[in-house]
């Protein structure tokens, strides 16, 4: 489907008023647009878009609104998903979708106004270096700190 998109594309018998449905913006999000990408990231791109494609209707990407895509996150967090993970389900997505207004093939709502907020509520760790280390950390530190030049 992607490649068809392309050399349609290409050949001028797409025009910039006909965009992708959801899974071919999907598909050549990850056929074409990832080729920077490392192969892990590529491979939870393909994950996390299965989820996307589950839950959102596979229609043009214009077509897409806010309230699908919080239908979306409302059907994730019932499922027990983490809104951080849930955020991270939307990359794809989102990329997609700039990736299509790059080439001139999205003409709906800006992904500010598309996307829902995803509030998750941040929890710092709490760390700290076991006493006997010290000792060690002040010494080695010692070697690796640069002196000082003064004039």
């Amino acid at each position: 489907v992607a490649r068809r998109w392309e050399h349609e594309l290409a050949a001028g018998r797409l025009s910039s008023d006909e965009t992708p449905t959801l899974i071919e913006a999907l598909e050549y999000l990850l056929a074409h647009a990832c080729a920077d990408l490392s192969p892990e990231t590529v491979r939870i791109y393909r994950k996390k878009s299965g989820h996307l494609i589950r839950l959102l209707p596979d229609t043009s990407i214009d077509l897409l609104n806010r309230e699908q895509l919080q239908g979306y996150v409302s059907s994730r967090l019932a499922e027990g998903a983490a809104p951080g993970t849930i955020k991270k389900e939307l990359v794809p997505l989102r990329r997609a979708i700039r990736e299509a207004a790059d080439r001139g093939l999205y003409h709906g709502p800006t992904i500010e106004a598309l996307f829902p907020r995803i509030k998750e509520r941040y929890i710092p760790r709490e760390r700290y270096l076991p006493t006997r280390s010290h000792e060690r950390v002040r010494i080695e530190a010692r070697f690796h700190v640069m002196p000082v030049l003064t004039a």
